[in-house]
């Protein structure tokens, strides 16, 4: 009796560890590699996958087109929209312009900047105020994925720390005698909670990703839009070399914060669900872990110092070589 569920054991095994590594390649490769293509400029009609319509967005009834809403709820919660991409891709090698996704209006750089715009004349309309209140501004700008990747994000934490307690049912199953089908479900449900969790993660960056082009394509308009705006005697202040470095590395730093804003809240919560779970079968003993995170935690933090010295270094170089350029 202990070897049929020892075998069965191993082959659902076998099974979650091929599926794992399927829906990590989509979620960490293929993804980001799409999710690029959001750049692009949508006014040139891309055709959509495997039809010879053209997508035209310069109507002014297209405020609330977006592709994803042809794709039925199976294609958008398993990611199938991605086939048609993907076969032209392993097909041929040239141009795949044609045979991407038309851009939802929802990150275009208009709407972005129209929201960007009205939180900007909710919180900063006051004149004696200098100080502008950004980070309101690109909450309100992005809040949606925002919401959606956080509860994605969620749905990870939970669906990753309830395979150790099935894992755990899966020992106890094949040390001791019992029914097959009580090993069955657990490999069952072994295998759903960790394709759940892969799931999540990957819609989790994707909103994620959607939230960081939309705040980034506002904040690269609001900028194109003050510099043309400014008068002579304003322009004297700023070099041509400051206002590059604002447009490609400072927005690219506050972007790259809010892509990784998943952390802040992902980190301590597993953080605590994890030490609670090692409480309760080290004791103790699982607070090691923070020993270890106190020893290395100072080293980590003088290696961002003198990293973030020597960028500052870096723009102050650039700012210099840009001016003796223009001049």
């Amino acid at each position: 009796m202990s070897s049929v569920p020892t075998q069965c054991l191993c082959v659902w095994i076998t099974f979650n560890t091929r599926l794992n590594v399927t829906v990590c390649s989509i979620s960490h490769f293929v993804l980001p590699s799409i999710v690029q293509t959001f750049e692009l400029d949508s006014e040139l009609g891309f055709r959509y996958p495997g039809t010879d319509r053209l997508f035209h967005t310069n109507n002014s009834d297209s405020r609330h087109i977006c592709p994803m809403n042809d794709f039925n709820i199976f294609s958008k919660i398993f990611i199938v929209w991605l086939k048609d991409i993907l076969k032209h891709g392993y097909k041929t090698n040239t141009d795949l312009s044609q045979h991407l996704l038309p851009i939802c209006d929802y990150i275009k750089s208009k709407n972005a900047y129209d929201s960007y715009e009205s939180t900007n004349s909710s919180y900063n309309s006051n004149p004696l105020v200098k100080e502008i209140r950004l980070l309101p501004m690109l909450w309100w700008t992005g809040w949606v994925p925002f919401t959606v990747s956080a509860l994605m994000e969620f749905g990870n934490i939970a669906a990753q720390f309830i395979q150790p307690y099935i894992l755990s049912k899966l020992i106890d199953f094949v040390s001791e005698s019992d029914h097959l089908w009580h090993g069955l479900c657990y490999a069952m449900a072994y295998c759903f909670s960790n394709l759940l969790a892969r799931l999540f993660d990957a819609h989790s960056y994707l909103f994620i990703s959607l939230a960081y082009y939309r705040v980034k394509s506002s904040l690269i308009t609001a900028l194109y839009r003050k510099m043309l705006k400014l008068s002579a005697s304003s322009r004297r202040e700023y070099t041509t070399g400051e206002i590059n470095n604002i447009m490609g590395v400072d927005i690219g730093e506050v972007c790259d914060l809010l892509h990784s804003m998943t952390t802040l809240y992902s980190i301590p919560t597993s953080l605590g669900i994890g030490v609670y779970i090692l409480w309760q079968q080290l004791g103790p003993s699982s607070l090691t872990m923070f020993g270890v995170m106190l020893v290395v935690g100072p080293f980590t933090t003088y290696i961002m110092k003198r990293i973030d010295d020597f960028q500052t270094k870096q723009m102050e170089l650039k700012d210099k070589r840009m001016e003796q350029i223009s001049e």
